[in-house]
């Protein structure tokens, strides 16, 4: 083989690895994105399941505070919020409490004028507040929480008498 020949095979040989060091250095860049990804995705998992577990042990995740978003590197803030079953015992607890202003408590639920007349079939106040609430209940399913309920109560002024025949407090 002539010399340069060899020269010509000895410079596409250089010029291949310098492309190949490219690229590698382009997988390695890459590489450490896809790894930087990879520990924000595990972070995210990190707080989503501790956001899980305190929902469910019955808490309330706050995202903001006092009408300001947390930071979002910021780890999950949780407060605990008072938790009851909608049973037959609760909600006929919660009944006889609210009364009288069954009808305030059934428009605080979302019930019109009319749907509320409905409920004036059932002989008791009690029993119309207890009547509204089931139906609450399962108009909107899982979306219908204690702290809806909760809030209702205190919007008419009855949470405290709410919470103490629950034993909340």
């Amino acid at each position: 083989q002539s010399e340069a020949a060899f020269e010509e095979e000895v410079q596409a040989k250089d010029a291949a690895l310098g492309s190949l060091q490219q690229r590698l250095v382009a997988v390695e860049k890459v590489k450490k994105q896809s790894e930087a990804a990879f520990e924000e995705k595990l972070e995210e998992k990190d707080r989503m399941i501790a956001i899980i577990e305190q929902l469910a042990a019955g808490g309330k995740v706050l995202t903001h505070v006092g009408g300001t978003a947390l930071p979002t590197g910021t780890r999950s803030v949780a407060i605990d919020i008072p938790s009851f079953e909608f049973d037959v015992r609760s909600l006929t607890k919660i009944s006889s409490c609210v009364g009288v202003q069954w009808r305030a408590f059934g428009r605080l639920l979302g019930y019109t004028v009319s749907e509320l007349e409905d409920y004036n079939r059932f002989e008791t106040n009690s029993e119309k507040t207890y009547q509204l609430i089931s139906a609450w209940r399962d108009k909107l399913g899982r979306r219908a929480t204690t702290q809806l309920l909760l809030q209702a109560c205190d919007d008419i002024g009855v949470k405290g008498a709410v919470e103490d025949k629950l034993g909340l407090q």
